[in-house]
């Protein structure tokens, strides 16, 4: 305790006897005591209070991380759906327009092969 040997143990009680008294050195050792105890129990505390700081911590990291991740997930699935459009599906205008837009661009109107029909 403290780098103290018992010699040296021995001799500052010899000089606390001799200072202090036969009378008063129970007393003196008896509150020396309590603050001893005081002591190791604020530090115990103290020591506690990191270890719960360091346990919040990794804690606080996991949900930051996970929030991370959720938004990361969300960004990609919020990109992935803009402007792209779904190219399984077809949008027909106006059929007096006689205009087929989406996936069948560029194919002849069912309503145009109607009229060539009816003319023909």
């Amino acid at each position: 305790m403290f780098g103290i040997s018992m010699p040296e143990l021995i001799l500052i009680l010899a000089i606390a006897l001799i200072v202090v008294g036969p009378e008063k050195l129970p007393e003196i050792a008896t509150k020396i005591g309590r603050i001893i105890n005081e002591f190791k129990k604020t530090a115990s505390d103290f020591k506690d209070s990191f270890d719960v700081d360091d346990e919040v911590s990794a804690v606080k990291k996991t949900f930051d991380d996970v929030s991370n991740d959720i938004k990361e997930i969300v960004d990609v699935k919020s990109s992935g759906t803009k402007g792209s459009g779904d190219d399984h599906t077809q949008k027909i205008d106006d059929p007096a327009k006689e205009t087929i837009t989406g996936k069948g661009d560029g194919a002849e109107s069912p309503y145009k092969k109607k009229e060539q029909q009816s003319s023909d």
